[in-house]
């Protein structure tokens, strides 16, 4: 575990590893792995670690590298910022970010996002009694049953094809 530890406060080494020529030709199907992917899984490892500063410093950090027109990518890390933030006890500045990510991903058609948001009803329903939280569990209700609505309408999918893989 320290070991991980070191190599996440040491991103240059990670940065050379990565700057080195692949071996094969990267799949075109394989987005690059830029500077906000790594952060993203620093901030998954932090969050396991228990580490929830650092991991909050690096899915902010996520969030800056992001354009906004990458919606679906920092939609995640905003949900990760989310679920630290109330890891650390903060639920009202989780709900804050919550609202950004109901706002950005309204034209989203994301079954991923839709399960996060599900995860974040969980995570933040313990604190119902604070006023501004319940008014938000109000609107994520809404706002899941309109997305559940749509997804609705999606014809169902094979698992295999899901996974990207067909039938023989």
């Amino acid at each position: 575990m320290r070991a991980t530890e070191a190599t996440l406060h040491r991103p240059e080494a990670v940065w050379r590893t990565l700057a080195s020529p692949p071996q094969q030709a990267p799949s075109p199907w394989v987005s690059n792995f830029d500077e906000a992917s790594l952060a993203t899984e620093a901030a998954r490892c932090f969050q396991q670690l228990g580490h929830l500063d650092a991991a909050r410093r690096q899915a902010e950090q996520v969030i800056e590298l992001r354009p906004r027109d990458r919606t679906r990518s920092r939609a995640f890390a905003q949900l990760m910022l989310i679920s630290i933030l109330v890891a650390q006890g903060k639920p009202d500045e989780a709900c804050v970010v919550a609202e950004e990510v109901l706002d950005a991903t309204r034209a989203l058609g994301s079954y991923l996002v839709v399960q996060q948001l599900e995860e974040l009803d969980r995570l933040l329903t313990p604190y119902r009694r604070n006023r501004d939280i319940a008014g938000f569990l109000g609107r994520l209700a809404d706002e899941l049953r309109e997305r559940r609505w749509l997804a609705r309408w999606l014809p169902a999918m094979d698992p295999t094809e899901q996974a990207g893989t067909s039938k023989p």
